[in-house]
């Protein structure tokens, strides 16, 4: 079952219905698509520790 959860200051908002879902989805595509793979989000966090 697909469902969406938004966490709000006042509570938390379930949603369902196929059009919302989509825009998530493919939200969660774009940002998957742009983040580091494991190896180099370790290898980014140890070099920033480092400056510190």
């Amino acid at each position: 079952l697909d469902v969406v959860y938004v966490d709000l200051l006042g509570g938390g908002l379930f949603m369902e219905k196929p059009q919302e879902l989509e825009r998530y989805r493919l939200a969660f595509e774009y940002l998957s698509a742009q983040a580091l793979d494991f190896e180099s989000s370790a290898d980014l966090i140890d070099r920033i520790s480092k400056e510190f």
